[in-house]
């Protein structure tokens, strides 16, 4: 018996110390598994803020040149558009010179004038939407297609509800260097009255009938 319980107790002891040593085996392999992962969930949070702000930086200079992009076009656009509107009032006023020449002698000026006036009315461009207009040195509007109902009263007064200070300076412009191009805020012919939309134009000096003639 005694032998037996012996033999029982070195199994005991045996088993106890294969249990201990699978205990510890566990315990530490289950902290260094867990050291592991917290190193590796750090590394995974390092490498995630690193691709985000890559990320973002990327995004950043993306948008950087796409407004630099849309910003050179639209100063590109914006040349074109001067250089478009130059040559029209270029057209229009070598048609008026002609007019003027061939006429000159055989009708009166207020004739000459008159004809003028209605040879430039019908002309459009840009898809129609583009027109010329007429202003004397003094303010008249002699001609202007997209408002009719404004010809024959003077820009530097109240009558016509547009602002005096941009027909006086489109008059200076004019006078001073025969042709320039203008940027100013304008009320949309047909729109909202109190409404000003940016505009641009062209225009030049026909000395002959002391007329500004342009279009914007």
């Amino acid at each position: 018996m005694r032998y037996i319980r012996e033999e029982n107790i070195a199994t005991t002891s045996f088993i106890y110390a294969i249990a201990m040593v699978l205990l510890l085996t566990f315990t530490t392999g289950g902290l260094l598994i867990a050291k592991k992962f917290h190193a590796l969930n750090n590394d995974l949070i390092t490498l995630e803020r690193g691709i985000i702000d890559q990320l973002r930086g990327q995004l950043h200079s993306d948008v950087a040149q796409q407004v630099d992009r849309i910003d050179s076009l639209r100063r590109s656009m914006g040349k074109r558009l001067e250089q478009q509107l130059s040559t029209n009032v270029s057209e229009v006023q070598i048609m008026a010179e002609n007019i003027y020449d061939s006429l000159l002698g055989k009708l009166s000026k207020n004739e000459i004038a008159a004809t003028i006036k209605e040879a430039i009315r019908p002309i459009r461009f840009h898809e129609k939407a583009g027109y010329f207009f007429i202003i004397s040195v003094t303010g008249d509007v002699i001609l202007y297609p997209a408002s009719s109902n404004l010809e024959g009263k003077n820009f530097f007064t109240d009558e016509t509800g547009t602002n005096p200070e941009v027909a006086r300076n489109l008059i200076s412009l004019a006078q001073q260097n025969q042709k320039g191009i203008y940027r100013y805020d304008w009320i949309k012919p047909g729109g909202d009255s109190e409404k000003l939309y940016s505009k641009v134009s062209c225009v030049s000096y026909f000395e002959p009938l002391e007329w500004i003639i342009g279009t914007g």
